[in-house]
């Protein structure tokens, strides 16, 4: 069944809800039951995206999994303020946040819940970072060092002065 709530009803009294004959009669679909199939056709690497976020998403509700239904503008907020006081970054942030979108709106392109834009006022974007890196002088030191020939040591200094 999609799962359209009583409020969302009476919010828009005009517009037509369709429902898909396919889901109608099944449980109301929540992140965790829902992961695999907004999984498929992506690659590895989104996926594990998704499941990182889910599990954070999961940690801000106290291990509750919830249903697509019940992702609202300002739980959407509350979990973006909670990852703030849990001294997360923003780029880490938005990449959580870009994460549980994707898999909402597959949520709406599937009819497992109608569209509220929970995420429509969040920040989802990359803030410049400074990048930082070692000083050509720095460099300079390391290739510098008197290491034993053949240790450990110098082919470790070897391999992180190749990677520059």
């Amino acid at each position: 069944m999609n799962f359209i709530s009583i409020f969302s009803v009476f919010l828009h009294p005009k517009r037509k809800t369709k429902v898909n004959k396919a889901t109608a009669g099944k449980p109301t679909s929540t992140l965790g039951s829902f992961i695999e199939m907004a999984a498929k056709d992506v690659s590895t690497s989104t996926v594990v995206n998704y499941l990182t976020a889910v599990r954070s998403f999961g940690r801000f509700n106290n291990e509750k999994d919830v249903a697509l239904s019940s992702i609202t503008a300002d739980s959407v907020k509350a979990y973006e303020r909670w990852l703030r006081e849990q001294g997360v970054c923003n780029n880490t942030i938005s990449c959580y946040l870009r994460s549980l979108c994707a898999i909402y709106n597959k949520g709406v392109r599937w009819r497992k819940v109608c569209d509220a834009k929970p995420f429509k006022d969040v920040f989802m974007g990359n803030e410049q970072t400074v990048k930082t890196s070692l000083k050509a002088g720095e460099l300079q030191r390391l290739q510098a060092l008197d290491l034993p020939a053949g240790s450990f040591l110098a082919f470790a200094c070897d391999l992180f002065l190749f990677s520059f």
